[in-house]
């Protein structure tokens, strides 16, 4: 049975029953179907906060009426499947670019009891995507509630981003040999490490590298990282002008 499945039997279940228990945690939110986007804001930060927490669902069509401890069916509108399309466009980063999140939002109709409900399953975003905005806010998920991120955790987030871009580059590529480095890209390389350095090129034997070494300990560095890069992983041209180039030595 899917989780979905379960959260809806135990509703199912509280009403039958005439009694109440809860069923949000820091995954699950319930919320009554809005009848525009401008109305949906509610559902749109539960969805943000999932989207830059750990993932969740948003189960659009039921009440939780915590001051009377019961379950109100409220139903799917047909009119709000345009507001739900619309969701994976309306986030953007910090600065304000929008996003394109349709591989982690998915949505599902699903009959319940004498009605219809709407689950929209919210994936969690990769780590170098965080954090998403709706109009310049970013939440996030915190127990069973969502709660806007402060302008320093945005800053730490936006730091630790890089760092994790920065460490992409030096992720092993499988199945990837000597044979893959372009000889005449990575002497282009070398040439732009070396700009006051004499460069010796690279001998066009596979089996061995030949770097040149200079005066300058810090590009010696750099040129053996990329030496031993090249030996386990492939670079590509972007990845030469790019990555390294414009890391290091801007």
């Amino acid at each position: 049975m899917k989780v979905v499945e379960k959260i809806l039997s135990k509703i199912e279940s509280c009403i039958h029953n005439r009694i109440y228990e809860a069923v949000e945690t820091e995954k699950v939110e319930l919320k009554p179907t809005p009848a525009n986007l401008a109305s949906s804001k509610s559902i749109i930060e539960s969805i943000n906060a999932f989207l830059n927490t750990d993932g969740g669902i948003v189960i659009v069509g039921i009440y939780d009426n915590q001051k009377k401890k019961e379950y109100e069916i409220k139903g799917y509108i047909e009119d709000f499947e345009g507001v739900i399309k619309s969701f994976p466009f309306i986030f953007t980063d910090e600065d304000r670019n929008k996003m394109d999140l349709t591989e982690y939002l998915k949505f599902e109709i699903i009959d319940f009891i004498d009605d219809r409900i709407c689950a929209i399953y919210v994936d969690k975003l990769p780590e170098d995507l965080k954090f998403m905005f709706y109009k310049g806010e970013a939440w996030e998920r915190r127990l069973t509630g969502d709660h806007l991120i402060s302008d320093d955790e945005i800053e730490k987030r936006k730091e630790f981003r890089e760092d994790v871009i920065k460490a992409k580059e030096w992720e092993i590529i499988k199945d990837a040999s000597i044979n893959d480095i372009d000889l005449e890209k990575l002497n282009e390389y070398i040439h732009l490490l070396n700009k006051e350095i004499k460069t010796e090129t690279i001998k066009d034997q596979r089996s061995s590298l030949y770097l040149s070494y200079g005066q300058k300990k810090q590009v010696d560095l750099y040129a053996g990282f990329v030496a031993l890069r090249l030996l386990f992983g492939k670079i590509t041209n972007s990845g030469i002008k790019s990555s390294f180039y414009h890391s290091f030595l801007n």
